[in-house]
């Protein structure tokens, strides 16, 4: 996976076929301290604990599904999977007689 966006505001940003994976470092937040919502197309994500917060937001493509958005920390990264809305595919149409 290509990774062009990589490092822009501690975010990682790669593209693969199914959609982009984002990582977000989070070291010493706890997965309560974190909120990820999606509104108007711009994922924004923020850490509040005790002494320190964080505010990360990106615009999103039409391209992507919110339905299928996921997230989890593990390790100290909040890992993000955005994945493409369902392609299309091709309806068989059948042919009769008469």
């Amino acid at each position: 996976m290509a990774r062009p966006y990589g490092g822009w505001l501690g975010i990682d940003v790669a593209r693969g076929e199914s959609g982009y994976s984002v990582e977000i470092p989070v070291a010493g937040f706890k997965p309560e301290e974190i909120d990820v919502t999606l509104d108007q197309h711009v994922l924004t994500v923020t850490g509040k604990a005790e002494r320190r917060q964080f505010t990360r937001s990106l615009m999103l493509s039409d391209e992507i599904d919110p339905e299928a958005v996921t997230a989890k920390v593990e390790n100290g990264m909040l890992y993000l999977t955005l994945n493409f809305h369902p392609k299309a595919q091709p309806k068989k149409i059948a042919v009769s007689t008469g």
